[in-house]
């Protein structure tokens, strides 16, 4: 965790955007404290890849819903 002012902030804007992907940030201002960082993604990269297409998801409930109808 790294701890700096709004003005050390403002100088390095960049650098600590990049910093706060790693570990937390935190920007002082007064007694006022604002953290930065990064959130996990909800949807991993493997979820994705192993992801129905479109497609493959309107094959798969069509007959369902077409039965739905039906009755």
């Amino acid at each position: 965790m790294t701890v700096i002012t709004e003005l050390e902030f403002k100088r390095n804007f960049s650098k600590y955007l990049y910093m706060a992907h790693n570990e937390k940030v935190i920007i002082t201002r007064g007694k006022k404290k604002l953290e930065l960082g990064v959130k996990k993604p909800l949807i991993s990269e493997e979820d994705l890849a192993n992801a129905m297409t479109m497609d493959e998801a309107k094959k798969a409930i069509e007959p369902q819903i077409r039965e739905m109808f039906r009755k």
